[in-house]
């Protein structure tokens, strides 16, 4: 609430009247009256909270007493208290001022209370009057306190009032034994009667008091109220026969839902009757009766009514309380709502009509139209009818509008015109456009109104900066705010002409040039293209003028000691204005005096000397000496340098001139002079050419600087290999001499040295080879053989080569043969194609340009070989394993045979490579003429085998015979070898096997076993070979087999005999070992019993069992589930027959498929579907609007949450309505079901918070975000507080006061009113 400055400040008002009784009444923001009375011989104290104590001046002193003894007698009719017994002892205490109170209680509460004093007591002992002093006594009272009910357990108190001290006794009626009182009593009947009664108004209260004891019953002090209606109830009973004694009846009549309750009772005899008038529509009436004697109270016999409903009066006060595209209507209940009533409203517009009901006494309606006038009306209704309608009309809020969309931008140098057209959707009236605009670059925007009246704009914006960069956007404004800016457009201004160049400097550089600098323009309004610069003389001339592109210039186009003007000026698209300036060329010293050099008998040294100039125009501040197109920038004042680093014997021209600070002078006259001779350069182009073998003419060129007169030439030589040098001086200048009596086939070294007054240093040099002659014998010659054709010989160079070695002939001979040569570049040779085992003798010759002599003969042998072929091989068959083989000695040995091998092989082959038998036999074994003969046994039936023999020598094997095959007997074939079983698939097998090792015949075919079981050799397959004897690899495919399974196989051979002498005889060959083999896996069928059921908001429980066909080894289970937008997978292991998804949706179709998993792949599927249950809304309500309506009412809007978060039907939604001024204050909590709710009965000028939760069938969601708002101020419910008045004088008195309590201000207080009312005392 609004709080006034200094409330807790009490008030003070001085009034001067005369001597009378005033009657003040002090007024905040409500009339309030306090009568003021003067009352003598009254104390009263009050505290600060109010309360008091108001007594005589003066009271006894309190001294304490104690009850002791109490005791309690109990009669025998109807089980009454008949006696209680205390004792009562005291100090220096009246027994007249002793007051007793008796308590009567059982474990429900208390059933009597009375008070009684010291006086009323008898005295047991008689020893003291009533009125001395307690010291102890003892007392008695009787009577009745109770009817009691039997067995049952008491508690009796007794306090004193004077102290507080106090005394209890327990106390158990006994049990009521008499024939007539023995049960309580019931009614006999109940008979309910509605009869139709004329209205009545009126209001009654009393005491209703049990007619038999005059005790206080029940009801105390209720009101009966009576209310006014057209209907009423009689109820009436009568006693049946064979009930207990009935002392009376007590009839209720009974309005539950009333405050206060509305209550009629009757003590009456037996059949009385009970009429209960004036019955309110639609409330509940609960009717009772029970009988009553000495045991008690019987139990109630009741009926419950509800009266019927009427036809509602019509609402009253409504009222509109429009948004822009909503309207919130406010009323209140008929004055005779007479049932529960519906509202019926309507909203409408031309042919559009929105309606609805509510039981509550407000109702938004949205998806109105903005700035639209609308009729609206509420009818009360209940079942028994329908009211007036009460009718109204209001008009929704202008909005804001929609956003402008024609809008263009024209620009000039510093200006824009903006034209926009109204936006599509105005919703409302367009009252401005507000157009921002901001400079590219610039941090803030600026923004300019135009008003307008619903009418397109074209305005201009002024005042823009040329060349710059804008961009525009505009709002569209009604009055109750401006809509979304539009698209944002960019536009440029135009260029202007820029402002004059900033910061120009002149700066001569000399007498003849400066340099200009200057700085960009503060306003360039474009793009600086180029700056023109301009100099004029003091006459006003043109020296210079040009156009550069950069901010500095130097001109070289002035004269000395001459005063000039410059101006520079920036272009954009036009000219700016010029910045000028002016400065003065400063004037050049004349040329030095009396310039000499010389050399000063220095080699490559000149000095010079001078005099300095006779005007030299300022401070001379360095001299430049020149000579032969190099300048020297002395950087001193001296008049004389000394030149270095010059050519030797060099003619050098030297002048000299003067510089100042603002330039160089002319240069002198120059002075010829030629620097001393030294040293040449070595000569050039050095070359040495060889004549003969000792002979070497050296030719070259002179020096290309000579620094003089060559006098003469030296030439130096040397062999390339030594260190040793000779010197040959010629007397000339010629550049060409010759070298003699040199070694032949030599290199040699020679350079040469130029003469002038010193030798240079020597040239390059160059070298020469004399020519060649013959050699001496090569050195060291041996031999060896190399093979048992050919021999190595190998030798050294000869000791004098005499030029270069270019070949050796090698001449060789065994002594029968005719001499051959060899000839070879290296120092080795093999000599090839000799005969095997043979001596032969070798000699070497050299040979460079010329042959020269042999060396020393050597001899050497040609090594062993191998032997050659054995003759006359002759194979002959034994018998079916056994063959015999014999051949004669080599014709050729090529060397000592040391031993002899036969070698056989299976099959008929050419040659015997692979697969060979060896069989030795040594040399020693000789038959007659050389022949050889051996057994070989072991040998296998009906096979070819091919047989061939080789020699040994020492070297090793010679060449094979050629081959002699011979076939074997027949006889049954061995097992197929090699047998492989690999899964052809699912249901079948394939199966290949090698030809048997030993066929032993001709192989006819194959048969295909099944293994399983051993002792029954069953053919599943029969292969007959299209080609008798095939001995290729053979293969098989067994199918119809089931998937996963395993077998077991086996496979043989069947074969002819000799095709000559039983061709038709078959041999059954031995089958191969066991092969086992498990065929593949398959997809399975589909699990069985697959459900899904939910289990929760966002959980489905999965349940189902393995497939009945699993064809192989189950891996996993896939699920994939989707709803109408996203589709998802699962996989669980083998072992997993019920699983839970988790993270769905909320409320939400699923369905799911689930298929079984094997290696190869997924099988058949099973489906179900389930929905997700609802939940709980996870967001809040969005786009919370309050609207303050009075001071006690405060509207609120709002929209559902997102539709993604509302996890189901969204069926009511929570207000939390909190004060915020009062922490300790409840939450007013409202369930609606609507998106709008009117908020009343709330306290005035308080700030509340409004927090809304959407609720699905399982329950509320979060809270949204706090809203607040205060409803308005009202007046004050509170008087101000603790008004005093004091006498001041006869005719005046002080008034003073405290404000209102805060939380009863309702608002700020700016005032009291004081009413003053004279009123006249009588005596």
């Amino acid at each position: 609430m609004g709080l006034l400055a200094g409330a807790h400040h009490s008030m003070a008002l001085t009034i001067r009247v005369p001597a009378m009784l005033l009657t003040i009444a002090l007024i905040s923001s409500q009339h309030v009256e306090a009568q003021l009375c003067t009352c003598s011989g009254i104390n009263m104290t009050m505290d600060a909270s109010g309360s008091g104590e108001l007594g005589s001046a003066s009271s006894a002193a309190m001294l304490p007493i104690e009850i002791e003894n109490l005791t309690v007698s109990v009669g025998d009719q109807c089980n009454e208290f008949t006696s209680i017994r205390w004792t009562l002892r005291g100090n220096g205490v009246m027994l007249s001022d002793v007051t007793f109170t008796i308590s009567v209680m059982n474990e429900t509460g208390f059933l009597d209370l009375r008070d009684i004093i010291a006086s009323d007591c008898q005295d047991i002992n008689n020893t003291r009057a009533c009125g001395e002093y307690l010291t102890e006594y003892e007392y008695i009272t009787s009577g009745s306190f109770s009817k009691l009910n039997p067995n049952q357990l008491f508690l009796v108190s007794l306090r004193t009032r004077i102290d507080g001290s106090n005394s209890m006794h327990t106390v158990l009626t006994p049990e009521v034994n008499l024939t007539a009182n023995a049960t309580i009593p019931a009614p006999g009947g109940v008979i309910i009667n509605s009869t139709l009664l004329g209205p009545e108004n009126r209001t009654l209260s009393g005491v209703v008091r049990n007619s038999s004891n005059g005790l206080d019953l029940i009801f105390e002090n209720v009101d009966i109220i009576v209310f006014r209606n057209d209907t009423a109830y009689n109820l009436s009973w009568t006693q049946l026969n064979g009930m207990d004694v009935v002392d009376d009846y007590l009839a209720v009549a009974e309005l539950t839902n009333s405050q206060p309750s509305y209550f009629r009772s009757v003590n009456t005899t037996v059949g009385s009757t009970l009429s209960v008038t004036d019955i309110i529509p639609t409330a509940n009436y609960t009717l009772c009766l029970r009988a009553r004697n000495c045991g008690g109270v019987g139990p109630e016999m009741c009926i419950t009514l509800i009266a019927p409903e009427a036809e509602p009066t019509s609402a009253r006060n409504l009222s509109a309380i429009p948004g822009m595209m909503n309207v919130t209507l406010i009323w209140v209940a008929p004055l005779q709502p007479n049932g529960n009533v519906t509202y019926i409203y309507s909203v409408s517009v031309a042919d559009t009509t929105l309606m609805g009901s509510t039981m509550n006494l407000s109702a938004t309606v949205e998806g109105l139209q903005v700035f639209t006038n609308y009729i609206f009306s509420v009818t009360a209704s209940t079942s028994a009818g329908s009211s007036a309608p009460a009718t109204g009309m209001f008009m929704t809020l202008q909005g804001i509008s929609g956003q402008v969309t024609v809008f263009t931008v024209t620009t000039a140098e510093r200006s824009a015109l903006v034209i926009a057209e109204l936006p599509s959707v105005t919703n409302g009236n367009i009252q401005l456009f507000m157009v921002s605009y901001q400079a590219n670059g610039s941090a803030d925007a600026t923004t300019m109104n135009f008003t307008v009246t619903n009418e397109p704009l074209n305005g201009t914006v002024e005042s823009l900066l040329p060349f710059t960069q804008y961009n525009f956007s505009i709002r569209a404004c009604t009055s109750v705010g401006c809509g979304p800016p539009s698209e944002d457009v960019l536009v440029m201004t135009l260029e202007d002409a820029p402002s004059m160049p900033l910061n120009l400097m002149a700066s001569p550089n000399n007498s003849t040039s400066a340099t200009f600098t200057w700085d960009e323009p503060a306003m360039k309004n474009g793009i600086v293209r180029n700056y023109t610069i301009t100099v004029f003389d003091s006459m006003n001339v043109v020296v210079a003028t040009t156009t550069v592109s950069n901010l500095s210039y130097v001109t070289t186009q002035l004269s000395a000691d001459t005063n000039y003007i410059v101006n520079v000026s920036a272009f954009t698209v036009r000219s700016g204005d010029a910045a000028s300036e002016t400065f003065t060329t400063p004037p050049l010293p004349s040329v030095p005096l009396n310039v000499n050099a010389s050399t000063g008998n220095m080699i490559r040294v000149l000095i010079v000397q001078w005099d300095e100039p006779n005007d030299p125009g300022d401070v001379i501040t360095t001299y430049m000496v020149s000579y032969n197109g190099t300048v020297i920038d002395i950087d001193s004042t001296d008049t004389n340098y000394t030149i270095t680093g010059l050519n030797p014997f060099t003619v050098y021209s030297v002048t000299v001139l003067a510089c100042t600070s603002n330039g160089c002078g002319n240069q002198s006259t120059a002075v010829i002079i030629t620097t001393a001779e030294e040293a040449p350069y070595p000569p050039q182009n050095v070359s040495a050419a060889t004549v003969n073998s000792t002979t070497v003419e050296v030719s070259w060129n002179v020096p290309d600087i000579t620094n003089g007169l060559i006098r003469y030439y030296t030439v130096v030589y040397g062999r390339d290999d030594s260190d040793g040098r000779m010197e040959l001086n010629s007397t000339n200048t010629s550049t060409t001499t010759l070298v003699s009596n040199l070694d032949p086939f030599v290199s040699y070294v020679f350079y040469v040295i130029a003469v002038t007054v010193a030798p240079s240093n020597a040239s390059e040099n160059d070298t020469a080879l004399t020519a060649e002659a013959a050699p001496s014998a090569p050195l060291n010659v041996s031999a060896q053989n190399a093979s048992s054709t050919s021999i190595m010989v190998s030798w050294q160079p000869p000791m004098m080569p005499n030029g270069i070695v270019r070949s050796y002939r090698i001449e060789y001979s065994n002594g029968v043969s005719d001499v051959v040569n060899v000839n070879s570049t290296a120092n080795s040779v093999v000599i090839s194609m000799l005969e095997k085992f043979t001596t032969y003798r070798v000699q070497v010759f050299a040979t460079t340009v010329a042959e020269g002599d042999g060396s020393e003969i050597v001899t050497v042998r040609t090594d062993e070989d191998t032997p050659g072929i054995p003759g006359d091989l002759f194979v002959n068959e034994f018998n079916s394993t056994v063959i015999i083989v014999s051949w004669f000695e080599p014709s050729v040995t090529n060397g000592i045979i040391t031993m002899y091998e036969v070698l056989y092989s299976l099959g008929n082959v050419s040659s015997l490579v692979d697969g060979v038998t060896t069989v030795p036999v040594p040399a020693s074994s000789v038959s007659v003429n050389n022949s050889y003969e051996i057994n070989i046994d072991g040998l296998d039936h009906f096979t070819v085998y091919t047989v061939a023999v080789r020699a040994y020598t020492r070297i090793g094997a010679g060449n094979l015979t050629e081959t002699f095959s011979i076939l074997t007997d027949p006889f049954s074939s061995s097992a197929p070898q090699n047998l492989v079983v690999m899964v052809f698939n699912s249901t079948a097998v394939e199966l290949s096997w090698d030809y048997p090792e030993s066929p032993n015949g001709l192989i006819r075919g194959y048969s295909i076993l099944d293994a399983e079981f051993p002792e029954i050799e069953r053919v599943i397959l029969n292969i007959t070979l299209g080609v008798v004897d095939d001995n290729s690899n053979q293969t098989a495919v067994v199918g119809g087999l089931l998937p996963f399974t395993d077998y077991t196989f086996r496979v043989r051979a069947f074969s002819f005999g000799d095709p000559e002498d039983r061709p038709n005889f078959v041999h059954i060959g031995i089958s191969t070992e066991e092969m086992m083999i498990r065929t593949d896996e398959d997809v399975p069928e589909a699990p069985r019993n697959f459900t899904a059921e939910p289990t929760a908001s966002t959980m489905v429980q999965l349940s189902w069992i393995v497939p009945n066909v699993a064809n192989g080894i189950l891996l996993s289970y896939t699920v994939v589930y989707s709803n109408t937008t996203d589709t998802l997978m699962a996989v669980y292991d083998n072992n997993t027959f019920n699983a839970i998804v988790t993270d769905l949706n909320e409320d939400t179709a699923y369905s799911f498929v689930i298929y079984a998993n094997t290696s190869a792949g997924a099988g058949s599927n099973a489906t179900d579907s389930a929905v997700t249950f609802e939940d709980r809304p996870s967001a809040p309500p969005q786009d919370v609007v309050t609207t303050v309506i009075n001071s006690t009412a405060i509207s609120v809007a709002w929209n559902p949450p997102p539709f993604a978060d509302q996890n189901g039907n969204i069926v009511s939604y929570q207000l939390m309505i909190t004060n915020q001024n009062r922490t300790n204050s409840s939450a007013i909590v409202v369930n609606v079901t609507g998106t709008a709710h009117v908020a009343i009965g709330l306290e005035e000028f308080e700030v509340y918070s409004v927090e809304i939760a959407a609720a699905t069938a399982i329950g509320f969601g979060p809270f949204s975000d706090p809203v607040s708002n205060q409803t308005f101020e009202d007046v004050p419910n509170m008087e101000p507080q603790n008004i005093t008045i004091s006498n001041l004088s006869s005719r005046s008195f002080m008034l003073t006061w405290e404000p209102p309590l805060i939380g009863e201000q309702n608002g700020i207080l700016i005032r009291y009113h004081v009413i003053v009312i004279e009123t006249q005392i009588h005596y």
